[in-house]
């Protein structure tokens, strides 16, 4: 006998069938020990084998998998779990492996799985031994390890060509089981025997994070880097690694994100070849806000890219698909659709099937029936993902969604996952007929919450008519009837609200809502915002969007006060291009030229401002040489007045003394500016930026460029005029260079008055 499969189990009903269908012509015989199963898993595994045997739980994994080892007949033992179950290509070819390998241990991959029903991700492979000759025995209560005995016995270990699914760690399955509170457990008696183990605490950290008990995971990583310390970084090993992800999940979950920055930031100088942590890095800048940078990190994680095996369970993706769907949040946020969705796309041809990824995808392609035919909906095959294709595509074409529901019906057999858009559909074509249904599902819950969420937007419902019933949602929606929108998250409802188009309640609760932000990203894909909000202004993002709102009404000096406030902000490319709009508005050409040019180089990659230089005239690589204009100040602050009249060039710089004068005031102005920039006045910095944008604007008017030294004279003014778009749209740049703008006027007002 070649290969025998040996299982445990307990209470495996969900996920048993699916694990011995997969050893099926593939092993000799199926081992499988019980400890105590009460539901239909024993029913189920008598139809697949009769070595069935009974184990007493004495809290100790090791125990329990040893005594099905003594069982097996074959040369080799395969370990699989009933919430596991062999890769469908490659399990075919594990036979014909092991009949010419001489290794006793064999590494296979083990693919985690996380989340629940509709976010669901993969880990990156973790290679352990789960294969091996027959003769070996476990040790360990809990995450119980073989490779060790192996080892010690002088033989070899190999990797061999096998995938194995592990489903476990789904939120469904794992809180079905409870299984952490049995592995917490069972770890904590480990630890009592060995305190300084990281690889328990390792374990211990990920049962308390899967638990969302981040203040108890917080303890556990003080502990485990207070041992790491002490040991020389040359040893840090994968554990190490592990443990430091652990660190940062947990701070992000504790909401302390800049101690998560910060820990993320020195993480990835320790495992610079990781895409995990920089990927992980750059989610944490885009929390706080810096886009920039967080474009930086997941750019670089794609160039590493992912790894092809792992010791530890990283998310697979990082360095690929994961860290494009990033790319395009970050973009979004900055307000470039353009680039965001190519990185979308990039994503999606990496991983057709990412249920996260399909909503802003479809939402941002132009709507072209043959392209989502033929391109996009024959690579997905989750039913998930088809389903949310199916809601995303409702928007784009209403009238082509009956035969698109029709081919997604035919190709899964989870029909049911397509119910939300067919009610949606019919909510469009016939509401008072969904209504009934929708009315009728009195056990329901989730058509229970969608009733009281239409009712509430059509204002005909009282907290009395709410049911009592045992769901988060529902009661959640107790608090938006009483208009306690400010504590209550819209996030979780948007996609029923704007699916039946609950529009008034949408206007009421977003401006209010806790997670607005979120929610207005995911608005963002649209080609408009389906109803008008009325922000507060307490962001830098509501600030860009009431200036939006001015402008288009054509209020320009209220669009100016909206960008003063945004201004203190980080640069983004909608505010870049509303003060574009609003310069062209005013006629001020040369002021929007040089807006984009800054644009174009704090933002290189941007697809939009490409596209709007084109638009305005001006190339991407036509802005101008720096080097050259530093050159060029440097030259002119240098040169003295005679040395200009000896050139001729004064004769093009008339009215000397109201030059002089001009070259005063640029400087008071400047002492000025930066005044308001202390006191944070930004709208009145803004003026005074104005007027010397005037100044510069009359004086290179003056000059005969005809003329050489006119000419170095413009390309001077050129640098302090664009230093001064600089500050208007960037006032934290003032710092920087108050003094050299201030010291270049005043000392030229003083040359002036010699001329």
């Amino acid at each position: 006998m070649l290969l025998s499969a040996c299982l445990i189990v307990k209470n495996e009903e969900l996920t048993l069938r699916r694990c011995l269908e997969s050893l099926q012509g593939v092993v000799d015989e199926i081992v499988l020990v019980d400890t105590g199963s009460t539901d239909r898993t024993l029913d189920i595994a008598r139809e697949y084998t009769s070595k069935i045997y009974h184990y007493d739980w004495d809290n100790h994994f090791a125990h329990a998998r040893n005594e099905s080892l003594k069982h097996a007949q074959g040369e080799f033992i395969l370990v699989i779990d009933a919430d596991e179950y062999l890769d469908d290509i490659k399990r075919h070819s594990l036979r014909e492996q092991l009949t010419h390998i001489e290794a006793d241990g064999f590494l296979v991959n083990i693919l985690n799985y996380v989340g629940e029903n509709g976010k669901i991700f993969s880990t990156r492979p973790v290679s352990v031994v789960r294969l091996f000759r027959n003769g070996y025995f476990y040790d360990g209560s809990v995450h119980e390890q073989i490779a060790e005995a192996i080892m010690k016995a002088g033989k070899q270990i190999s990797k061999i060509n096998l995938d194995i699914h592990h489903v476990g760690y789904l939120n469904e399955i794992f809180t079905y089981k409870n299984k952490s509170s049995r592995n917490i457990l069972l770890l904590k008696e480990e630890l009592e025997k060995d305190p300084q183990n990281l690889f328990h605490l390792s374990n211990l950290l990920a049962e308390y994070i899967r638990l969302s008990n981040f203040h108890q995971a917080l303890k556990i990583v003080k502990k485990s880097l207070d041992i790491i310390r002490k040991k020389p970084p040359s040893s840090w090993d994968h554990i190490t690694a592990r443990i430091f992800v652990f660190h940062i999940t947990t701070l992000v979950g504790l909401q302390k994100n800049i101690e998560a920055e910060e820990i993320a930031s020195k993480y990835i100088m320790v495992y610079p070849e990781l895409a995990e942590f920089r990927t992980r890095y750059g989610m944490i800048l885009a929390e706080n806000g810096k886009f920039k940078e967080a474009i930086e990190q997941f750019n670089f994680a794609r160039k590493l890219g992912d790894p092809k095996e792992a010791l530890f369970d990283l998310v697979q993706g990082m360095g690929s698909f994961l860290a494009a769907l990033m790319l395009g949040r970050c973009w979004i946020a900055l307000g470039d659709k353009d680039t965001a969705l190519q990185y979308y796309f990039t994503s999606f041809l990496e991983n057709p099937n990412q249920d996260i990824l399909i909503f802003p995808l479809v939402y941002l392609l132009p709507y072209e029936k043959k392209f989502f035919e033929q391109e996009i909906e024959p690579r997905i095959t989750d039913p998930v993902a088809l389903a949310s294709y199916c809601e995303a595509y409702f928007y784009k074409s209403p009238d082509d969604i009956y035969h698109l529901i029709q081919r997604i019906e035919s190709k899964i057999a989870q029909a049911t996952v397509l119910e939300r858009v067919k009610l949606a559909v019919l909510y469009k074509q016939d509401p008072k007929k969904a209504l009934e249904i929708i009315n009728t599902g009195l056990q329901n819950p989730y058509l229970i919450s969608l009733s009281i969420l239409i009712k509430i937007n059509n204002r005909c419902l009282q907290i009395n008519d709410i049911p009592d019933f045992p769901d988060d949602r529902i009661q959640t929606l107790k608090n938006v009837l009483l208009c306690e929108y400010s504590s209550t998250p819209i996030s979780p409802f948007l996609r029923d609200i704007l699916l039946f188009n609950c529009h008034d309640l949408l206007s009421e609760w977003l401006p209010k809502a806790p997670d607005r932000y979120e929610a207005y990203l995911y608005l963002m894909h649209f080609p408009e915002l389906p109803c008008d909000f009325n922000w507060s202004g307490e962001t830098a993002w509501e600030c860009e969007m009431l200036a939006l709102r001015a402008f288009k009404n054509k209020n320009l000096d209220v669009a100016d006060i909206w960008l003063a406030k945004a201004a203190n902000h980080s640069l983004t490319i909608t505010r870049l291009l509303l003060e574009c709009d609003v310069a062209l508005a005013k006629e001020r050409t040369i002021f929007a030229q040089s807006c984009l040019q800054i644009g174009l180089k704090e933002f290189p990659e941007s697809q939009l401002l490409k596209n709007v230089a084109i638009q305005l005239g001006i190339s991407s690589t036509s802005q101008y040489d720096e080097k050259y204009q530093l050159e060029c100040v440097s030259e002119m602050v240098e040169m003295r007045a005679s040395d200009i009249y000896l050139k001729n060039s004064v004769h093009t710089m008339p009215f000397h003394m109201q030059l002089s004068a001009l070259h005063e005031r640029a400087a008071n102005l400047v002492k000025y500016i930066y005044s308001c920039y202390k006191q944070e006045k930004i709208l009145e910095l803004r003026k005074a930026i104005e007027e010397i944008q005037n100044i510069i604007t009359f004086i290179r008017g003056s000059l005969d460029l005809s003329l050489e030294a006119s000419q170095a004279a413009d390309k001077v003014y050129a640098f302090y005029y664009k230093m001064s778009v600089e500050w208007f749209i960037q006032p934290q740049n003032i710092e920087q260079n108050y003094e050299e703008m201030e010291n270049f006027w005043r000392s030229w007002a003083e040359t002036w008055k010699k001329v």
